[in-house]
């Protein structure tokens, strides 16, 4: 899926905080921060899809825990977005009276066994 460029530039401007936060409280040295700043340059320009995105954030926070909240975050919203989207289809399904699909959908959902 897409990614727009608002949504680019508010991960970025987090990413850049926690980085000078970082620098700040002595967590990142100087090398760091500067070697994060080009990794965040370079890869935001880059990334175009949501998965783009997941896989750069994985990828920073693997090396630097100081980005861990915002990868939490993110994949927290995304699961978000992803259960609303399966609920209105459930909804849907049901009030087109087909609730053995809403049945199926709802059980694949919650990670059972859809038979």
């Amino acid at each position: 899926m897409q990614l727009d460029q608002q949504h680019k530039d508010e991960i970025e401007k987090k990413l850049t905080i926690a980085m000078i936060d970082g620098l700040h409280n002595g967590i990142l040295t100087q090398d760091e921060a500067v070697d994060i700043s080009g990794q965040i340059q370079k890869n935001m320009q880059r990334i175009q899809t949501k998965t783009d995105l997941s896989e750069f954030l994985y990828a920073l926070a693997f090396q630097w825990d100081i980005f861990q909240k915002i990868l939490t975050i993110e994949k927290g919203e995304e699961k978000v977005k992803e259960d609303k989207s399966t609920a209105t289809d459930i909804e849907s399904l049901t009030k087109q009276g087909k609730v053995d699909e809403a049945l199926e959908l709802s059980k694949a959902a919650l990670g059972g066994d859809a038979k």
